[in-house]
């Protein structure tokens, strides 16, 4: 993290970039949040064991009639201007 920080700090004052910083985990757990909520995810795991719960965390990941981890992502993207911004 302290590299990337670093390297953060370069593209501002080097190459004047804006650097913006986006979790994956944070969106993830949102995700998650927002759809089957972390109880639900639990009890699957309990009932039906982590292979299953994983299947279904992919789904809700990836499948449209979820909330898809890249168009969650390409949201807070949204007005991000690929000339001036960079994102880690």
């Amino acid at each position: 993290r302290k590299h990337i920080r670093l390297l953060a700090i370069s593209l501002k004052e080097n190459h004047h970039k804006s650097v913006t910083f986006i979790s994956l985990g944070r969106i993830f757990w949102e995700i998650i949040e927002k759809t089957e909520g972390l109880d639900a995810i639990v009890e699957e795991e309990r009932q039906f064991g982590f292979e299953r719960v994983q299947v279904t965390i992919n789904t809700i990941l990836s499948d449209e009639d979820f909330l898809p981890l890249a168009d969650v992502l390409a949201d807070k993207m949204q007005g991000l201007d690929a000339d001036k911004d960079v994102v880690f």
